[in-house]
């Protein structure tokens, strides 16, 4: 076998024998037995997943980590389904899938020897001579078209995708929830934004995730370079997931994650409850924003200076925001003892 092949099974009681057997078909192996190790491999909470959604996952994590072109995966949660997963070469991608049924074979030995044979079977149709065909794995296994997040995401196929910063890469797994999310542009993502994170992490009591929306309101879609250029920002030394969505308005944001709370600046503070976003229309406005209340959103608006390119700009708050009164209790302060930061995206984009 190849020395670049990768392979992880994520597994309770494994054989000690089917460690050693797969341990020899694979370079660089990874064997995962409890869910705190699944948690810490992934660098999220996946232990919601299973089957073939949780193969796809440890496979695209392996593939990141070791920067290798074949990748197996067997998920066997009670030792009686086995889920098991390739990846193709790159850059052509493709999974290639099987579930297999233990109790159809009866002793653990002959478990170990069915499962090893057929991990062994399929890497060497991948790794021979023969084109990577389902002609060439045989009908027992599935093919399935690889597709990236940001693809999904930008078919609408998903509703958001989540950076993973630990291994730099998208994934359409992540739940969220229990979080205060922190929407922007981030063009650039500098020290104010990370002072208030950990502002709003402090008074909410909650993990902060960032958001950054392929979309915006005022300046329309972003190409795919800008996209991965704003992520790359974000890295595992910083601490902190960033979500990716297609959401440009700030109340269908919401409805992506109903109870979450958001931390935002008094300018986004101020267009979300400018009627031109809501078709100059008080009333729809009203009806987009008020079932946020009633999902327990809450928006945490921390003040910024009106024109930090110059010294004149007044420092501006909640209170210079004209909210509705029934949409009141939806938007909490950020005192200013706790953050203030005169800096911005376009001061830093101007001396640059």
């Amino acid at each position: 076998m190849s020395s670049v092949i990768c392979g992880v099974v994520y597994a309770s009681h494994v054989p000690g024998s089917l460690v050693n057997r797969l341990s020899k078909l694979f370079y660089h192996f990874h064997l995962l037995e409890t869910e705190q190790q699944l948690v810490d491999f992934l660098s999220y909470d996946a232990t919601w997943l299973s089957g073939k959604d949780l193969a796809v996952e440890l496979a695209d994590t392996v593939a990141h980590i070791e920067s290798q072109a074949f990748v197996s995966t067997l998920v066997g949660t009670d030792q009686h389904i086995w889920h098991i997963l390739l990846l193709s070469p790159q850059p052509e991608r493709k999974y290639y899938y099987r579930c297999w049924n233990a109790d159809e074979v009866g002793s653990p030995c002959c478990v170990v020897d069915c499962i090893s044979s057929i991990v062994e079977g399929a890497l060497d149709s991948l790794l021979g001579i023969h084109s990577n065909s389902m002609e060439t794995m045989g009908e027992d296994w599935q093919m399935i078209p690889f597709v990236s997040p940001l693809e999904r995401l930008l078919r609408h196929q998903i509703p958001y995708c989540v950076w993973l910063p630990k291994y730099q890469r998208l994934s359409c797994f992540p739940r969220l929830q229990n979080v205060i999310i922190f929407p922007g542009s981030f063009h650039p993502l500098h020290r104010g934004h990370i002072e208030l994170a950990k502002a709003a992490g402090q008074l909410s009591q909650r993990c902060v995730v960032f958001e950054l929306s392929i979309e915006n309101a005022d300046k329309g879609k972003w190409s795919k370079s800008q996209v991965m250029e704003r992520l790359s920002q974000f890295t595992s030394s910083l601490g902190y997931l960033c979500v990716l969505t297609v959401e440009p308005l700030f109340y269908k944001k919401a409805q992506l994650f109903p109870g979450a709370f958001f931390v935002v600046g008094v300018d986004t503070a101020q267009r979300m409850v400018d009627l031109k976003y809501y078709n100059h229309n008080y009333q729809e406005m009203i009806t987009c924003l008020q079932p946020l209340m009633e999902s327990g959103t809450k928006i945490l608006v921390a003040g910024r200076i009106q024109d930090p390119c110059s010294n004149t700009g007044r420092y501006l708050t909640l209170q210079d925001v004209s909210i509705p009164w029934t949409l009141q209790s939806l938007f909490y302060p950020i005192p200013q003892e706790l953050f203030r930061c005169d800096i911005s995206s376009t001061m830093l984009r101007n001396k640059a």
